[in-house]
């Protein structure tokens, strides 16, 4: 009925202003991977690939990747993930 509607609009509401993914955890992930100095990884090239790649416009790499929806997430999260495995 119309109550159910009203919960999901709800449920929606609380995704948007709570991110998917940890910015705690990207943030240091992002220092580890800068320290070994791969040229992809500065924040001017992450947040130009963010940009790009998710369509999404923010004032720098954390605000956008909060702005990310689950799937986006999930695929910047093992985009980093792969970054901090490299030698």
């Amino acid at each position: 009925g119309a109550s159910a509607k009203v919960e999901e609009h709800e449920e929606q509401l609380e995704i948007t202003s709570k991110s998917i993914i940890d910015l705690a955890w990207l943030r240091e992930s992002i220092q580890e991977v800068q320290k070994k100095g791969l040229s992809a990884f500065t924040d001017e090239s992450l947040f130009g690939y963010m940009k790009s790649s998710y369509k999404i416009e923010g004032k720098d790499i954390y605000d956008i990747a909060s702005r990310l929806d689950k799937g986006k997430a999930q695929h910047f999260t093992d985009v980093i993930q792969d970054a901090l495995n490299k030698p």
